[in-house]
């Protein structure tokens, strides 16, 4: 009797650490990630010329945010990431001297090769310049001059905070209007005038009495890409150099 419950207990025991084994092994596989890659082509525009036979591909860095994963394109701009794990990824393209971009939730898919194309732009040489304001009718006028060397569509963005440090980062900025400008001659110089409503900037949460501080800036692309911290699009092709910063209090 004695025999056959020792048997019985060890057959137990046996079947118990088969089934912890088994357990085990599926709880690994589990976590087990496939793994894909991540590849494309940047596209390099300049402010005078977009033809592909004479822009610069090389030397652009991309990253993928929050990892150590990170390549440069080569002599035609093609770049790849492989063996990345299954999963979302926020791409960052950087290339000295010109534009940057973030593409968020870039999603890998396992054995799968995802392909991904960005445009990059020289950072323009045009000048945004005597940046001054005063108030108006129920509203504030705006007004500096542009300088450009180039025939060009050019935006003229004005940007408003009650921070009297705006744009020390590229969201802390509370309101963005913008005017398009269009150089027929070049070089030259024109005048750049923007109005905008108190209303517009009470509905913004900035209130009556208060200092508001104003930069302006210039650009000839809309690329751009919503910050997803702060809600804010990012305008990454804009000159190196900003305007002078005015200051008024709304009434």
């Amino acid at each position: 009797m004695r025999k056959c419950v020792i048997i019985i207990i060890v057959a137990c025991l046996i079947q118990i650490l088969i089934c912890s084994c088994d357990n085990g092994e599926d709880s690994v596989n589990s976590t087990i990630l496939g793994k894909g890659n991540l590849g494309g082509h940047i596209n390099p525009r300049t402010e005078y010329n977009d033809d592909s036979d004479t822009n610069d591909y090389s030397g652009c860095n991309i990253s993928l945010e929050g990892t150590t994963y990170f390549t440069v394109t080569d002599s035609v701009g093609n770049w790849i990431i492989n063996e990345l794990d299954e999963g979302e990824y926020n791409v960052i393209y950087n290339k000295i001297g010109y534009s940057h971009f973030k593409d968020y939730d870039v999603i890998i898919k396992k054995d799968y090769t995802k392909t991904l194309s960005q445009n990059l732009y020289k950072l323009p040489t045009a000048r945004i310049f005597d940046l001054n304001v005063q108030l108006g009718n129920g509203e504030i006028e705006i007004s500096a001059k542009l300088y450009s060397k180039y025939r060009q569509l050019y935006h003229c963005r004005f940007f408003i905070s009650n921070d009297p440090n705006i744009l020390n980062t590229l969201t802390n900025y509370t309101i963005e209007e913008n005017v398009g400008i269009t150089l027929f001659h070049a070089p030259d110089t024109v005048n750049v005038e923007k109005s905008i409503s108190l209303s517009t900037i009470y509905n913004n949460g900035i209130p009556p009495g208060t200092r508001i501080y104003i930069i302006a800036n210039v650009d000839y692309s809309s690329l751009r890409y919503k910050d997803k911290v702060t809600g804010k699009y990012v305008y990454s092709v804009m000159s190196e150099v900003p305007s002078n910063k005015v200051s008024i209090v709304i009434p």
